[in-house]
């Protein structure tokens, strides 16, 4: 395939890797596919199987794409938004469940002491989590895309969750260490890949998006300030909203170890 932008050939990829344009001019778009598949669903299943194989396929290699050049991701457009919504799903769900692994290889533990091994209730314990884990990303986009808009950088909704979904994909890889640390009840080593992909992924990257886009767009504006503001709103949002829910999520996971 060839980029519209400088020409450059290659053979696989969504985005060039010379200048990083998008090639997704050249077939279907994840959303399309996505689209299509809804679409034709009850129609024909086989034709629906194969397209949730191309639209798998195509998700795989553009997340391979990302992983080896995250900078990329900062191309991608709508086309890409089912991609980045799925990569933002994934990434809190694997978030989700290294710390409930965690939690529970701690509590089974624990409770063998006393009683029968017992396990937490998935459900319970993780959807608290889960919920946690929305709210600081939503948090962290919903500064990321205010202050792109007060800035004018021609950024929309849909190409916002897409590259914003894409450059957060190498730390997914993180959070699935997280979780073997987690089933392995490596308290230490779960807390500190964690604490790597919460602060790079809601903090450092946000920072760095508006830095990118900005100092390509609207380099008259002190660029500098805007991306440290940005972290401090995120910062300032996640204290005050986040505060009282993650405290209560402690709590109620508290009070049900007690309770055995």
């Amino acid at each position: 395939m060839r980029c519209p932008n400088c020409d450059n050939e290659q053979s696989s990829g969504k985005f060039c890797g010379v200048c990083g344009s998008s090639l997704g001019t050249e077939g279907n778009s994840n959303s399309e596919v996505a689209a299509a598949y809804v679409n034709g669903a009850h129609d024909n299943p086989a034709m629906s199987m194969d397209k949730v194989k191309q639209f798998s396929g195509e998700y795989g290699q553009t997340s391979l794409d990302f992983l080896k050049r995250p900078v990329s991701a900062l191309q991608a457009n709508e086309s890409s938004f089912v991609q980045g919504i799925i990569s933002l799903f994934i990434y809190m769900v694997t978030f989700t469940l290294s710390i409930y692994f965690l939690v529970n290889t701690l509590f089974k533990q624990a409770s063998g002491f006393f009683m029968e091994s017992q396990s937490l209730p998935f459900f319970a314990v993780s959807s608290r989590i889960f919920v946690v884990s929305l709210i600081g990303v939503s948090i962290s986009f919903a500064v990321l895309f205010l202050v792109s808009i007060i800035l004018n950088l021609s950024l929309n909704l849909k190409s916002g969750v897409a590259q914003y979904g894409g450059i957060i994909t190498p730390f997914v890889g993180v959070n699935l260490l997280a979780i073997v640390f987690g089933l392995s009840g490596a308290i230490a080593l779960t807390v500190a890949t964690l604490c790597i992909s919460t602060f790079f992924t809601l903090l450092i990257v946000p920072t760095l998006f508006i830095y990118h886009h900005g100092i390509t767009k609207m380099p008259e504006k002190n660029i500098f300030y805007w991306s440290t503001g940005t972290t401090l709103s995120i910062l300032l949002l996640s204290y005050l909203i986040g505060r009282g829910m993650v405290i209560s999520t402690l709590r109620d996971i508290e009070s049900f170890i007690n309770f055995f």
